[in-house]
Parts: structure tokens; sequence; C-alpha cells
């Protein structure tokens, strides 16, 4: 199976960073592995790997973001410019913030591998957000307010702080410590902070609650609740 995913399984390599390569994909274009849609696309890919690891599912995931990706980037050049750009803008707040959401669930959580299969998932996530802002084409598109986000994360804060000790007992094995937990969590903050410039900026409520979704799922993730 395709070992370039293997810097991306350590979260060494940022997400927005890489983009969709077909000898890495078993010979599909991006184009290609949209159209089979994500579960499908998934499938193909588990067979080839001969099973699903935490590997071959990361890359799963990561393949399939970086496809929609490049997909997205051609659709934003067929919308008005002043629009395409908004969009666009939107991307490496959505990225960051879920990046470091992931980064504050694994210490909160103690880590684990299924951790890399949740990072891995990043991008498609955040295009999946794009796709919508573009082609408005879910028909009951998640909805979740600013409010909502910014209790998720005080209860975030507030974990942290009362973890402390496990989070630094769990370091050998995550790599984190409370220090960097809290520093990926004021992270977090601070890119919600700059994206709700951007949110304002979109005229649609319900894109702006759809964007927000996003948010809120992410910060959930770094809640570690489910994992």
């Amino acid at each position: 199976m395709p070992l370039a995913f293997l810097a991306f399984a350590a979260l060494a390599l940022p997400a927005a960073d890489q983009k969709f390569d077909p000898s890495e994909n078993y010979g599909k274009s991006a184009d290609q592995v949209v159209a089979m849609g994500f579960q499908n696309w998934y499938d193909f890919f588990i067979d080839k790997a001969e099973g699903e690891t935490t590997l071959s599912m990361s890359a799963a995931n990561y393949s399939f973001g970086c496809a929609l990706s490049d997909v997205n980037d051609k659709r934003l050049k067929s919308l008005p410019a002043k629009r395409a750009q908004l969009i666009d803008s939107m991307r490496p707040h959505m990225v960051k913030f879920r990046d470091q959401g992931v980064m504050v669930g694994m210490g909160l959580s103690g880590g684990g591998s299924l951790w890399t299969v949740v990072g891995a998932a990043t991008l498609m996530s955040v295009e999946e957000t794009v796709e919508y802002l573009i082609k408005h084409d879910e028909k009951k598109p998640k909805s979740r307010t600013q409010a909502e986000v910014w209790a998720v994360l005080v209860k975030v804060e507030k974990k942290i702080e009362a973890s402390k000790t496990e989070i630094d007992e769990a370091g050998e094995y995550t790599g984190l410590n409370y220090a960097k937990t809290l520093g990926s969590y004021k992270d977090m903050r601070f890119e919600f902070a700059e994206a709700l410039k951007i949110i304002s900026q979109f005229q649609s409520a319900q894109e702006r609650g759809r964007i927000l979704a996003e948010f809120y799922d992410a910060a959930e993730t770094a809640e570690a609740a489910e994992y």
C-alpha cells in the first residue's frame, strides 16, 4: 500500500500542505475519487490495502480529503472571484482549528492509535464544508451557533485544567504535556476568533450555521468525549 502517508500518520504534516497524487492512490484521479463518494472510496482503498489497519484507514480518510480539496479548487474557479476568495479564506482557520483540536484530544485522552485515524479525517471534514459552500447540496445542513462553539471550548479548558496530572503522566505515550495541550487549546481559541471575522461576511444565516457546525464538531473532538 502507499507509504507516503506514514508521515501524516505520525501527525507530522499539516493537513493543508498536501496535494492529491494519483500514483499514491492506485491510479485514481482526484475527480474519480470524489465521484466515487467517500464510502465507496474507503471500501476500494481498504480492499487494495488488504484490510483495515490504523495506517490504511488513515490513508483512505486523508486521500479523500486531498482529492476533495483538489476538486474544490477547480470548483472555486467557476465562482465570482470575491465569493471564491471568501470561501477559500475559511480553509486555513478550519484546518488549524481541527488540527489543534486533535492535539488537545490526544492530550486529554492519553493518546491511542485511533487519533491517527481521526486526525487523518481533518481535511475531509473541512473540504466537505467548503463543498457545501460551493454547491449547497446538503438537504439538511448541520447548523450551530457561535455561543454553542464557545460553550464547548469552555468545557475543554476546564477539562484540561482538571486533568493536568493525567496529561503529564500520559506524555510518555502522547509526546504531549499539560503546557503543550494548553497551548494547542489557546491556538484553537485564536483560530476561532479569527474565523469569526470571516464568518460574519457570509450573508446567508444557513451558511454561517454550517461553518460554525464544523467548528463545533472539531471542538467536541478536542473534548475527547467519545475517545
